[in-house]
């Protein structure tokens, strides 16, 4: 998605927006945004949030996810606490002086 393209096609909307909608971001979440936002070539973070949020509506995500993209969610959690079990392994074997190959668990 390149919104700079699409911004170039259709410059100035000609439905004018006399809606707010409020949210609030972590500073982390803002600077995550905010760079996403830049990459893309939006002209705001206002404008490629206001995409996001209508594309995502428009194909229907918000009502009904696909069994995929549980799945996928499912996977990457599994794999990001395989991560963490791993490195709590590595940490208990360091407290108590046990080397990998006298490990039990891998």
């Amino acid at each position: 998605m390149n919104l700079a393209s699409e911004s170039r096609r259709n410059p100035i909307s000609l439905n004018s927006r006399t809606r707010l909608i409020t949210i609030r971001l972590t500073a982390a979440e803002y600077d995550t945004l905010r760079a996403v936002c830049l990459s893309e070539g939006a002209r705001s973070v206002s404008d490629y949030t206001r995409h996001c949020i209508l594309r995502h509506v428009t194909n229907n995500e918000a009502v009904a996810p696909s069994l995929g993209d549980d799945l996928r969610t499912v996977s990457a959690r599994l794999t990001n606490l395989r991560q963490v079990i791993r490195e709590c392994n590595e940490n208990i074997e360091k407290i108590l002086g046990v080397s990998q190959t006298d490990s039990v668990v891998s």
